[in-house]
């Protein structure tokens, strides 16, 4: 995992980077006053699979791959 955060205009990354080359990559992001946690994933065009990640507290530690990844 890439753990490059950033800070820009009120929105904090709150992980590292999961990539998958060639696949997706995913990061979370928290905006201040806001309790929601923003998922973003970026997925090539020719992945076609699925991926999911039900442990935020995993990933926001740093862990970016886990029994949860899926899709490779």
């Amino acid at each position: 995992a890439r753990k490059d955060l950033l800070e820009v205009d009120g929105v904090t990354q709150i992980s590292g980077i999961a990539d998958d080359p060639g696949k997706l990559s995913q990061v979370f992001m928290a905006i201040h006053g806001d309790s929601r946690i923003l998922e973003l994933i970026e997925r090539n065009r020719e992945f076609d699979g699925t991926f999911t990640c039900n442990n935020i507290q995993t990933l926001t530690e740093g862990e970016a791959k886990h029994d949860r990844h899926k899709g490779e």
